[in-house]
């Protein structure tokens, strides 16, 4: 988590390459926070391209969590 309460995930790249694996923009995506500590406060997504999506905290500068998606697209 950055100073600015935010996580950054970054899709993998296509085999062998270190190319998107999303080419026609940002992919459809479905998140949810699994086991999160009550101290970071609600989430959402901040930001999401073609190479990874971005997800903001309210209140912590820390916390214990898991984090699953799915990104469908082209």
């Amino acid at each position: 988590m950055d100073s600015s309460l935010r996580v950054a995930v970054t899709f993998p790249t296509r085999a062998g390459t270190t190319n998107p694996i999303f080419t026609g923009g940002a992919p459809h995506l479905e998140w949810n926070i699994l086991g999160q500590d009550t101290t970071a406060g609600a989430a959402y997504l901040y930001d999401i391209t073609s190479t990874g999506f971005v997800i903001q905290f309210a209140n912590a500068s820390s916390a214990a969590l898991g984090l699953e998606y799915t990104a469908e697209g082209f």
